[in-house]
């Protein structure tokens, strides 16, 4: 049977070439068509890793997104949450050195003290602008010890020195004061030691800078202690996966943030959810978009490529009908009669395919090729068995009257 399908093969040059040509111009086609799809679906998957989508929790209006009340409750929700990264969080205080009246708040205060569990959330702060002594580094900011790094110019004003433990008495916002009136409470006198020292930051951004950085955990235990209800000015992040966008924004409704209402009264209470997704949502959008416009092609794509195979073969098998009847005389079954022509059928893909496959590799992704082959072999094949099939449930009588 293989000589008769290599002899067959060498016998139909011309009509051989045309199939093979057909197998290459559909591999070549479907290489574009999928690689075009996977090319959209890599972009996809690079924005979702690439972008930012930027979060912080605001007042009802959106108007403030600093000096807040964010209740404890929304902390501890984002802190469980796996779809955020990159946490940021402060609070702000007031603060004087050594102990004094209430009565004497106005002429002692002169610190500005701020919680933080991070160095990017102080303006104009790096790590190349602190130097921490040899018990501490940047780990300092995930701690809750009451420590402390203090600018170097207070440090010099009040001759306090890396390792020194100070005391000062600090002041926080009550969230009473909700609405336009802030007013100071005292937090109550906190021993800090002084663990490293930073640059002086004034002048650097157009926001007032810390005289001294606090450990946010560190301010969060204070409260614990003096039983008060904590809260922090100010919280952000980012989405840590993008394309689980609509888990997120369901999670942090959850957790009790609610979404802007610009109409909505001004206030210090943060319980609104902000984020910066306008641009990865519109573009996500559109690629989605196009990726669905050719998936939905898909089915159309396969029944063409299975018609081209079964229309091909078919033409081709009618005009060696004659010789199948030979064969079907000689003794042979209808399966084993069809199968030298399905064979150099399958032959002649093979080869289109080699040679669109060792052009597309030039161009396209392995996988993209790889994919390309399996379409190719299953709906032109599927197309290949079915007309040959037809022609082997026709008797041998009615093969012979054909072939005349």
């Amino acid at each position: 049977m293989l000589t008769y399908m290599l002899y067959s093969l060498k016998r139909r040059k011309a009509a051989n070439l045309i199939t093979v040509c057909i197998s290459f111009l559909l591999v070549v086609l479907l290489n574009l068509y999928f690689g075009t799809m996977h090319s959209y679906e890599q972009q996809l998957h690079e924005l979702a890793e690439n972008a930012l989508v930027y979060g912080r929790v605001t007042n009802k209006n959106g108007s403030r997104d600093s000096g807040l009340f964010i209740s404890e409750s929304v902390l501890d929700g984002l802190s469980a949450s796996d779809l955020i990264t990159d946490e940021s969080c402060a609070v702000y205080l007031l603060a004087g050195e050594g102990e004094f009246t209430q009565a004497e708040w106005e002429k002692c205060v002169h610190l500005q003290v701020s919680g933080v569990n991070r160095t990017e959330v102080v303006d104009g702060l790096s790590a190349e602008k602190i130097h921490f002594g040899k018990k501490y580094d940047e780990s300092f900011f995930a701690s809750d010890s009451l420590v402390c790094i203090v600018d170097e110019s207070v440090m010099r004003k009040y001759g306090w020195e890396t390792g020194d433990k100070i005391e000062l008495t600090m002041y926080y916002y009550s969230s009473a004061s909700e609405l336009f009136k802030l007013e100071l409470y005292p937090l109550g006198l906190v021993e800090l030691e002084i663990v490293g020292s930073m640059e002086r930051l004034a002048g650097v951004t157009s926001a007032i800078p810390p005289d001294v950085v606090i450990p946010f955990e560190a301010v969060r235990r204070i409260y614990h202690q003096q039983e008060i209800p904590f809260f922090a000015d100010t919280v952000s992040f980012y989405v840590d996966d993008p394309m689980r966008l609509n888990d997120f924004k369901e999670e942090m409704r959850a957790i009790g943030l609610q979404e802007r209402d610009p109409t909505a009264m001004d206030s210090y209470i943060g319980y609104t959810l902000a984020v910066r997704d306008s641009n990865f949502v519109t573009m996500a959008s559109q690629l989605r978009q196009s990726i669905e416009v050719l998936r939905s092609f898909l089915p159309v794509v396969c029944i063409l490529i299975f018609a081209i195979g079964y229309i091909v073969s078919y033409l081709l098998g009618n005009g060696r009908m004659g010789e199948y009847a030979l064969l079907r005389l000689q003794g042979m079954g209808s399966v084993k009669g069809t199968a030298p022509f399905l064979g150099e059928q399958f032959i002649l893909i093979l080869l289109g395919n080699l040679f669109g496959n060792a052009l597309m590799l030039l161009f396209a992704d392995s996988v993209v090729v790889i994919l390309v082959n399996g379409v190719v072999f299953a709906a032109y094949g599927i197309g290949i068995i079915m007309a040959y099939c037809r022609m082997g449930r026709k008797s041998v009588i009615g093969l012979l009257t054909v072939s005349q």
